[in-house]
């Protein structure tokens, strides 16, 4: 999991060593990083999906508030025909449940057009983790442009 912004202060703990495990893995399969910021009100850590552009494409955010003891969650959703940036939890005790609120409202479908629109992008490859049941009825479908059989219960999507 990739951090960018500032340093912690001396004494301070890096926020990513809040982040548990399910969420770094999370993150990583969404090609997902962190970037912290600090402005008017704080800290600020936004979620983006790494789209090859300086900073990234947000997809969220939090803000620490109480001085640190909960955390607001934002993320884009949709609304209409387009995405906004809302409010999805208040009071979160953690940073890492923060990020989780902000991942679980990460659209794939929002991350995946950010990437592909991306400077220098090419065809991608896209792995998506399903139970093997569900792997294997994929495998059964004809084969459209774009989905390659693998065997043993794995698809290829691109």
């Amino acid at each position: 999991m990739v951090v960018q912004g500032t340093s912690p202060s001396p004494g301070e703990t890096a926020l990513e060593d809040h982040v548990g495990a399910a969420v770094r893995r999370l993150l990583e399969q969404r090609n997902l990083f962190l970037k912290t910021e600090n402005d008017d009100v704080g800290k600020v850590v936004y979620v983006c999906v790494d789209d090859r552009t300086p900073g990234g494409f947000p997809v969220g955010h939090v803000i620490a508030t109480a001085g640190g003891r909960t955390w607001l969650a934002y993320a884009r959703v949709p609304k209409g025909g387009f995405h906004d940036i809302a409010q999805v939890a208040v009071g979160v005790p953690t940073f890492d449940a923060a990020i989780r609120a902000v991942l679980d409202h990460a659209r794939s479908a929002d991350i995946l057009r950010a990437v592909e629109r991306s400077p220098g992008a090419a065809t991608k490859t896209y792995t998506a983790v399903v139970d093997p049941g569900h792997a294997e009825w994929l495998t059964t479908l004809e084969e459209p442009q774009g989905i390659t059989h693998l065997g043993g219960g794995r698809v290829r999507f691109t």
